[in-house]
């Protein structure tokens, strides 16, 4: 199964943490799904979500 978070920012706040809570745990749980993160901005929990699974920002100044 392919699961995709969808998020407005990658920041260590609010939504952004619960999303990184909810795919350690499908990692760890469900090793046989992938999970792919689609980000409208960048941010600090950018490399915690990579070593999870593929990650596209949308748009990122930098």
């Amino acid at each position: 199964m392919r699961i995709r978070l969808l998020l407005h920012a990658l920041d260590r706040t609010g939504p952004p943490m619960l999303a990184l809570t909810l795919a350690r745990w499908i990692r760890r749980e469900h090793p046989e799904h992938s999970i792919h993160t689609v980000s409208f901005r960048g941010g600090p929990l950018l490399g915690d979500l990579v070593q999870i699974g593929s990650v596209h920002v949308l748009t990122d100044p930098e």
